[in-house]
């Protein structure tokens, strides 16, 4: 590998590195005779990931380590033409697609790799660019025919990072490098710009310590949104029944508007229980006929200060009030460490003009 700070950089497209880079797919263009002795190694899966086939481009690291290398899953079965439905690719159907005894027995780590990060407008515009550093990449798919096609790699980390896979110690390629766990994707820079320097896009990485930060954000962020969620619903619990209780005393005042007899106790009976005689469950918990005060104008001394017999109206004259009203009721909380343990409601009033 070049030292970091090394110019790389070649003009045009090279097939020989179309050819070489899916050689690490097990996938053999009619130039190679994959039963060589010598010729290049495969990685232990050949499948590959696209957007047409993992629309999430993300983690695929994990997939690929705990999924596709175990059961040497190749690009396509039998050859590149299922491979192509599956990914969207073009690769052409005289190629040699190894299957899952060959990439089983022939097959290495030829997929995660060291590569060089350059500066692609640079290149773009120079030809000639230095080594900015090595980053440990998954490969994710071949190559076809297509020079557009944009060239994807997951990444995973740099190369010199602590307990990564790809180095061993130091920087692959800088003077301190005692040699890389995984092969040099030496033809990086030469792929990176005879596909005219098309932006690799790097994918997080799906191993331990992403998933441990993702754990350890996960908690600090769990508590205050479980208080947020009981807070809301406790509140809107509190909200639903005072709302509940507003209703009942309008229809228990709409109940003793129409003058019949024992409509005093079908309205208490209504404001407690929503209907005309009592049941076992009240509207709200905790609520009994006591905390219910009718008044009218036979009987207004519940509602002391207030008149409810020949009560002057707009327009001129007079006519009778009831009022039914729902006093000291005291909601009790569920979740208590989001709200208080108890609400004390104000008095919940409805008065009606009375026939």
């Amino acid at each position: 590998l070049s030292n970091v700070g090394t110019n790389v950089g070649q003009p045009g497209a090279l097939q020989s590195v179309r050819k070489a880079w899916n050689t690490r797919f097990g996938i053999y263009s009619p130039d190679y005779n994959p039963n060589a002795p010598n010729a290049p190694k495969p990685d232990r899966a050949g499948y590959a990931y696209r957007p047409l086939n993992w629309p999430s481009q993300t983690n695929a690291l994990a997939n690929f380590l705990d999924i596709r290398r175990p059961a040497n899953t190749p690009y396509g079965t039998p050859g590149a033409q299922n491979g192509n439905t599956i990914t969207g690719l073009q690769l052409q159907n005289n190629n040699t697609v190894l299957q899952p005894p060959a990439l089983a027995t022939r097959g290495t780590n030829r997929r995660i790799v060291s590569a060089p990060i350059l500066n692609c407008p640079a290149l773009r515009a120079s030809q000639t660019v230095p080594i900015l550093d090595y980053a440990c990449v998954l490969m994710l798919h071949p190559m076809d025919n297509d020079n557009s096609l944009t060239i994807y790699m997951e990444y995973i980390g740099l190369s010199n990072a602590p307990g990564g896979p790809c180095a061993s110690s130091g920087i692959p390629g800088g003077p301190t490098s005692t040699g890389p766990f995984v092969p040099g994707l030496v033809h990086s820079e030469r792929a990176m710009n005879s596909r005219r320097c098309q932006p690799i896009k790097h994918l997080p990485r799906a191993g331990r310590r992403v998933r441990g930060v993702a754990a350890v954000e996960l908690g600090f962020t769990i508590v205050p949104l479980l208080i947020l969620t009981f807070g809301v619903t406790e509140y809107g619990r509190a909200i639903f029944t005072y709302n509940a209780l507003d209703k009942a005393t309008r229809d228990a005042a709409r109940h003793m508007t129409s003058p019949s007899v024992g409509r005093r106790a079908e309205a208490i009976n209504l404001a407690v229980y929503g209907s005309l005689a009592p049941t076992a469950t009240p509207l709200a918990p905790g609520l009994v006929p006591a905390d219910v005060v009718v008044c009218d104008a036979a009987d207004s001394s519940g509602c002391p200060g207030e008149q409810h017999a020949n009560v002057p109206i707009p327009g001129g004259g007079v006519a009778d009030l009831v009022t039914v009203r729902i006093s000291g009721y005291t909601y009790t909380s569920i979740v208590t460490y989001v709200a208080p343990a108890t609400l004390n409601f104000n008095n919940i009033s409805t008065t009606m003009r009375s026939e």
